[in-house]
């Protein structure tokens, strides 16, 4: 029995409930396009499906179904449009956003173990593929998704965004008390992300849990092929395992094969735990990164190990001009050929204003061969705490010279009027990300050395996220 015709078998003969998601997708298509076929025969007669969409395309197609009543039934209202994206409340709107789809999705609640639809797509996720649209998550969270998939490639929420023309945005979602575990390319939000002639647009995400895998493990993206695109206002907690002797392991972007050219990593912290002690090119930030691009103003506060080539922010930098400006890293460092900010280095690096703290780094040098370029310094952890780093003209030293605590970041000291008040003195943090989320992850940093979060409030854009029961409260 060839495919078509068992997805036809199937569609005929059994209960769509009882299927496996996989099915349930096949037979649904199926269902679609004989759907298509009919609207398609009534109203153009003479046009097949093919021609129908090469001439008014996907979207219009997916419009005709709606007429129907078959799309709005998928989702909680919308019709994919910019202006009107399709509204996602349940698992089961999630689990129908269809793969290669360009449309516009908008998530309305916070998804959970407790909403509707979690057992069977929640706790067993099935990543969306080829996704080239936008989805915005308005400031919501989706927690405790499961995917243990230990075999595949291209493992997260989204197995693959963005193509080789198209452009691509996700914005403003906070996943929590994740469990994700893939084979290579594996990341919270993406396993891969490609743009090659659009933009990939990636902005206020954070990821809270697991995220593990052999190689190209990420955080937030496992792999990128970007040619132009950048992460934004991100940030990662919780730990990024590399789980076998792969290599490109980092806290936001596991690996970038052609991932710089004109890409940017902009104003994106990590307070989690890098841990891939059989791996090569292991960074705090990113793994291993190829041709030119940026990272601007960022910060690692989470421990990293590594077997060789392992860096506080960047394993691996054997790129053609990446520059990195105002950057540092606070964790402890571990790995042979390890360094406080690199474990190797490119020969048209350009390096402005980095700083690693060289007591809770355990490394005396920025990159692993035991250099120290222009543009990189080492600071004892009173030189990178409080006021210290602030300008003279401000109370400070000006340790850290180069960052700017007037519109990009805030220096944490003890009783200042910020919100909320600090109750220590800390490592600089973002003004564009939330106060309070950044000061818990550096208190549990230094309470515990562990940022697998347990009971405290994090924040993305204007959403609380809880990552787990309070038991003290």
């Amino acid at each position: 029995m060839s495919e078509d015709e068992r997805t036809e078998h199937l569609a005929e003969s059994h209960d769509f409930d009882e299927l496996s998601r996989l099915d349930r997708k096949r037979v649904e298509q199926h269902r679609h396009e004989r759907l298509i076929e009919t609207t398609t025969s009534r109203f153009q007669g003479y046009v097949t499906r093919r021609a129908m969409i090469a001439t008014i395309g996907v979207g219009a197609v997916a419009g005709i179904v709606g007429l129907t009543g078959q799309a709005s039934a998928s989702f909680a209202g919308g019709d994919g449009d910019a202006g009107d994206p399709f509204q996602i409340e349940t698992w089961d709107h999630l689990n129908n956003i269809p793969d290669g789809t360009d449309d516009h999705f908008i998530l309305n609640t916070d998804l959970d173990e407790d909403t509707e639809g979690y057992e069977g797509i929640g706790d067993d996720w099935d990543p969306i593929d080829d996704f080239i649209g936008e989805f915005d998550g308005n400031g919501k969270t989706i927690s405790d998704l499961v995917i243990d998939r230990p075999a595949e490639s291209r493992v997260g929420l989204f197995g693959f965004l963005g193509g080789d023309s198209e452009s691509v945005t996700v914005k403003n979602i906070a996943l929590t008390n994740v469990d994700i575990q893939g084979d290579s390319r594996v990341g919270g939000l993406a396993g891969e992300v490609e743009s090659g002639g659009g933009i990939g647009v990636i902005e206020q995400v954070a990821v809270e849990g697991t995220i593990a895998g052999e190689g190209r493990v990420g955080g937030v993206v496992g792999e990128s092929f970007e040619y132009g695109g950048e992460i934004t206002e991100s940030y990662v907690l919780g730990e990024v395992l590399g789980v076998g002797s792969g290599n490109g392991i980092g806290g936001v972007v596991g690996a970038s094969g052609r991932f710089f050219s004109g890409h940017s990593i902009e104003r994106c912290f990590v307070a989690a735990n890098v841990s891939a002690p059989d791996s090569s090119q292991v960074g705090g930030l990113v793994g291993r990164t190829s041709f030119d691009g940026s990272i601007e103003d960022c910060y690692v506060i989470g421990n990293v190990t590594g077997d060789t080539t392992v860096g506080g922010v960047v394993g691996d930098t054997s790129s053609n001009g990446t520059s990195f400006e105002n950057v540092y890293a606070a964790g402890e460092v571990n790995g042979d050929d390890a360094g406080g900010l690199y474990g190797s280095t490119g020969g048209s690096d350009t390096y402005t204003a980095n700083y690693w703290d060289e007591d809770t780094t355990s490394q005396n040098a920025a990159v692993g061969d035991g250099s120290t370029p222009s543009g990189t310094e080492g600071l004892g952890t009173d030189e990178v705490q409080g006021e210290t780093p602030l300008p003279t003209a401000d109370g400070g030293d000006n340790t850290m010279d180069g960052f700017d605590f007037t519109d990009e970041w805030h220096a944490v000291i003890q009783g200042e009027a910020i919100n909320p008040t600090p109750t220590d003195d800390g490592y600089p943090i973002l003004q564009a990300i939330d106060i309070e989320t950044q000061l818990r992850a550096q208190e549990i940093f230094r309470r515990d050395a562990s940022i697998v979060v347990e009971g405290d409030d994090l924040t993305v854009s204007n959403s609380t996220v809880r990552t787990g029961d309070d038991e003290d409260e």
